[in-house]
């Protein structure tokens, strides 16, 4: 397995019955959805079970060889309840990144994606701190703003906001990048995160239904150098 083809998965497999935990490798086949392109990006997937039902819940961090469209498991540990469950559950996975964060450099890891959930500043903090990008989801109503780029005061604290970003709005200020065989338009364009306080790669996945709906999905990096087709991939 070439190192430059390895992509990272870390994931919350929830509620796994006991005949489903066989091996790692088997949980991954049955739940990973990667196309087959190379990439030397990290990938993170949330692996859930396609059979849920109360009793055991894993947490498992897997490196991607994207060529070979592979998952390799390196770590799996068991999420503990607790009283505050969403924000325990945070901290277990961002114990996890920092257990493991040698073998993943060990490994050349720079990038861990994950879908929406893992899209909090407390995790997106603890991911970069340990020298990783991040690449993950973010909702509709994400609070957006364009960088200002008009005259600064001589005085005072620079002006860093310019206005709200408006998804449903005119998106002219984007950059398209490309179209995708369905149909599927990819915008992109940096702008500042005031609840991650850095400024992020965002992408804009938009397409019109037959039924003349439109449906769309906003991804980010915190890698403002990252391309647009990658984040996608």
């Amino acid at each position: 397995m070439h190192p430059h083809r390895l992509r990272i998965a870390f994931g919350n497999a929830c509620r796994l019955p006991q005949r489903v935990l066989r091996t790692l490798g088997e949980c991954w086949q049955k739940t990973r959805k990667f196309k087959h392109r190379a990439t030397s990006i990290i990938h993170v997937k949330t692996v859930r079970s396609i059979v849920a039902e109360k009793g055991l819940e894993i947490s498992t961090l897997a490196v991607v060889d994207v060529r070979g469209r592979t998952g390799y498991a390196i770590n799996t540990q068991q999420t503990i309840d607790s009283d505050n469950d969403e924000t325990s559950r945070i901290v277990q996975y961002i114990q996890q990144i920092r257990d493991n964060q040698s073998a993943l450099q060990m490994l050349r890891v720079t990038h861990l994606v994950a879908d929406g959930y893992y899209s909090k500043s407390s995790f997106i903090d603890a991911v970069t701190s340990c020298g990783f990008q991040y690449v993950g989801k973010l909702r509709r109503d994400a609070n957006l703003w364009w960088p200002y780029n008009g005259q600064q005061n001589k005085r005072g604290r620079k002006r860093k906001y310019g206005d709200k970003v408006d998804i449903n709005d005119d998106i002219s200020q984007w950059h398209e990048c490309y179209t995708e065989d369905d149909g599927t338009r990819v915008y992109s364009a940096q702008m500042h995160s005031k609840f991650l306080k850095r400024c992020i790669n965002v992408v804009l996945m938009r397409r019109t239904d037959q039924d003349n709906k439109q449906r769309q999905a906003i991804l980010f990096s915190t890698d403002t150098k990252l391309d647009a087709k990658k984040i996608v991939d």
